[in-house]
C-alpha cells in the first residue's frame, strides 16, 4: 500500500497553488492531503489565524491517518517545514513498530523549507524582519515565489497569495522530528524568497543529527514544485519505494546534484 501524502505549504500560499504537483501525485496512485493552514484561511477571525491553529489542525490529521493504520510522506515547503517538523515522535513509523503497531510517519521531505533551531522564531533567526503590521502582505517577495515560471503559471499562480498574521514571523519551533523521522532537504539553487545559503545554514543541523539525512540540489527557484513537477513526484517515490505510473512532462530529477554538506 502506497504512504500517504500529508503537503504542507508555504505562508502566502494555499492548496491552489500546489495544484499542478498534487494532481502528478494522485496520477501516480498516490493520495495527498494538502490542508488550508489556518494562517492562510481568510475566512477565519484572527484569533483562528494562529500558528498554533496550524499545529493542531495538522496534527489532528496526522494523528488519524496514523491512528488508522496509515504510513504517511510529510512533504514542506517554506513555512510548512516549521508546522511539520512538530510532529511528535509517537507518531512516527519507528517508535510504533517498535511497539507493535501499524502506520506511522515515515519521512520528511524539505522542499526549500524553513527548520529553525529549538525555540527561535523567523526574526529572531534573522530570515526576516519583524512585521509593523499585524496583516502581512507577500510584498516584493511576491517576485522571488514565482522564478523560473512561465507566464501562464505566473498568471495562474498571482491572484492566489493571501495575506498572513505577523504571528507566523514569531511563533518559536519547539520540536525537531528530524532527530527521530528520515529526512530529506531538497535545495534551490536560484530561491531569492529563502536564499541558498540560508537553505544550507538551516539544513546543516541534519548533518550528523537526524535520523537519516540527504540533501539533493536543484537549478530552479522557491516554486520548485512547479518548475520541476516530475521530479517532486520522483523524489517522492524514491522514498515510498513506488515507480512511476504515469508519464508527466517537465524537468526530470537529473538536473538534480548532490547537496554539498
Amino acid at each position: 500500500m502506497e504512504p500517504i501524502i500529508v503537503l504542507v505549504h508555504d505562508m502566502w500560499h494555499t492548496p491552489e497553488h500546489y495544484r499542478p504537483y498534487i494532481t502528478a501525485l494522485e496520477k501516480s496512485l498516490f493520495q495527498v492531503y494538502c490542508p488550508l493552514l489556518s494562517t492562510s484561511d481568510q475566512s477565519l477571525p484572527s484569533s483562528h489565524r494562529t500558528p498554533m491553529y496550524d499545529l493542531y489542525l495538522l496534527s489532528e490529521l496526522v494523528k488519524s491517518l496514523v491512528a488508522a493504520g496509515k504510513k504517511v510522506i510529510m512533504v514542506m515547503h517554506g513555512y510548512g517545514g516549521m508546522i511539520g517538523s512538530n510532529v511528535p515522535e509517537n507518531l512516527s513509523i519507528d517508535y510504533r513498530a517498535a511497539r507493535g503497531r501499524r502506520g506511522g510517519v515515515m519521512h520528511l521531505l524539505y522542499m526549500s523549507a524553513y527548520i529553525l533551531p529549538n525555540g527561535q522564531s523567523l526574526v529572531e533567526y534573522g530570515l526576516w524582519d519583524s512585521p509593523t503590521s499585524a496583516e502581512v502582505v507577500p510584498g516584493n517577495s511576491l517576485q522571488y515565489f514565482l522564478d523560473g515560471l512561465g507566464p501562464g503559471e505566473v498568471s495562474r499562480c498571482q491572484p492566489l497569495f493571501v495575506r498572513i498574521p505577523d504571528l507566523v514571523f514569531r511563533v518559536k519551533i519547539m520540536q525537531f522530528a528530524w532527530k527521530y523521522i528520515p529526512c530529506t532537504y531538497l535545495f534551490t539553487r536560484h530561491n531569492g524568497a529563502i536564499l541558498r545559503r540560508c537553505q544550507v545554514l538551516m539544513a546543516q543541523p541534519l548533518v550528523g543529527g537526524a535520523r537519516q539525512y540527504r540533501g539533493k540540489m536543484y537549478d530552479a527557484g522557491h516554486s520548485v514544485y512547479l518548475s520541476h513537477t516530475r521530479a517532486m513526484v520522483e523524489e517522492v517515490q524514491a522514498i515510498s519505494g513506488v515507480f512511476w505510473e504515469q508519464p508527466l512532462g517537465g524537468s526530470s530529477s537529473s538536473e538534480g546534484s548532490e547537496a554539498a554538506s
